[in-house]
């Protein structure tokens, strides 16, 4: 029973203090004690939210660039009788495509899917040089920042006279 009387002690001061408290002559506060400081693990700072992943400046987003228009380069040293030979090429709106070198002229057709490039071949001044028209070239198409360079890298293209001139081919906008 000893429990129980100082819970009722323990109420009564309480009910004391609380009526001193609430009374109009509200005798001066009571001076603050200082507790006794307790040093609290402190938490690790909060984990900035991770950076949602960049794409890297010499890749626009697929789609970002078009290939519509004039464009020119050089077809890369390799087994080819335009082997480093200077290349214009005019993607048209219709996706029919030009091509020329010095020694020859192509016709085609081509699409683009995201960064994919096909294409196919619908005539040649160079019989020899010609592709059937059911053998389609796939390239993954590479631009600069400013979308005014594309370089095509060979994803699968059967045509042994088109793959050696299109492979790793780099064209520049023309103005």
């Amino acid at each position: 029973m000893g429990s129980r009387n100082s819970v009722i002690s323990i109420s009564i001061l309480l009910l004391s203090t609380s009526a001193t408290l609430s009374g109009c002559n509200t005798p001066a506060a009571p001076t603050p004690v200082a507790e006794p400081s307790v040093a609290l693990p402190s938490a690790p700072p909060p984990t900035p939210p991770a950076a949602p992943p960049s794409v890297p400046p010499s890749a626009p987003a697929a789609g970002a660039c078009s290939l519509q228009g004039q464009w020119s380069g050089r077809i890369n040293p390799g087994p080819t009788p335009f082997s480093n030979s200077p290349v214009t090429a005019d993607y048209r709106a219709d996706h029919t495509i030009a091509w020329g070198t010095n020694m020859a002229r192509f016709t085609g057709t081509w699409q683009v899917a995201g960064d994919t490039f096909a294409v196919t071949d619908t005539s040649c001044t160079i019989p020899t040089a010609a592709c059937p028209s059911n053998e389609i070239g796939h390239y993954r198409m590479e631009w600069s920042p400013a979308c005014d360079v594309v370089t095509f890298r060979l994803t699968d293209d059967v045509c042994d006279g088109r793959r050696p001139a299109l492979s790793d081919l780099r064209l520049t906008r023309s103005p």
